[in-house]
């Protein structure tokens, strides 16, 4: 059979407002253009703050399947890509054999999300959640079944 695998429902959220109740740190406030807003006294006076809550703009996604490394931080591809107008895209994770082949193998696999090393402390408190799902289809026949419609290119069957 064929596997894909794609991310949907992305959602982020600025973390507690615990920083004078603006935001989730001082570094994520005074991030903001303008540096935030702050009285005579160094406080914080929320005056023109927008909470940032983008920290999916800074997740970089790895697979690693068996021998085969499919690390989609190499070409730029952050989990935003996937909530910002890609939603859906499946990637092609491989084929696995039939159980009675011979040749019959696991697809042992590793995913990792890792920060981006030029993040700022402004993501401090942020989250994030998103939804993965794998889909599988027989892939031998006459026809050759049909791939999933919205595959990511760059990754495909």
């Amino acid at each position: 059979m064929d596997v894909w695998m794609r991310i949907t429902d992305v959602v982020t959220d600025g973390g507690a407002d615990s920083y004078h109740d603006y935001a989730s740190s001082e570094p994520e406030y005074a991030y903001m253009p303008g540096g935030g807003a702050f009285d005579v006294d160094g406080l914080p006076t929320g005056v023109g703050y927008v909470e940032k809550h983008n920290i999916d703009t800074m997740i970089l996604i790895g697979l690693q399947l068996g021998d085969v490394n499919i690390d989609i931080a190499v070409d730029d591809f952050y989990v935003t890509a996937f909530d910002d107008g890609a939603d859906g895209y499946w990637l092609y994770l491989g084929n696995l054999l039939a159980p009675d082949d011979p040749a019959y193998a696991a697809m042992p696999g590793t995913m990792k999300f890792m920060l981006d090393r030029d993040t700022g402390h402004w993501a401090q408190g942020d989250a994030m959640t998103f939804t993965i799902e794998f889909y599988a289809q027989q892939s031998e026949g006459e026809p050759i079944p049909e791939a999933p419609l919205t595959e990511l290119p760059g990754f495909v069957r």
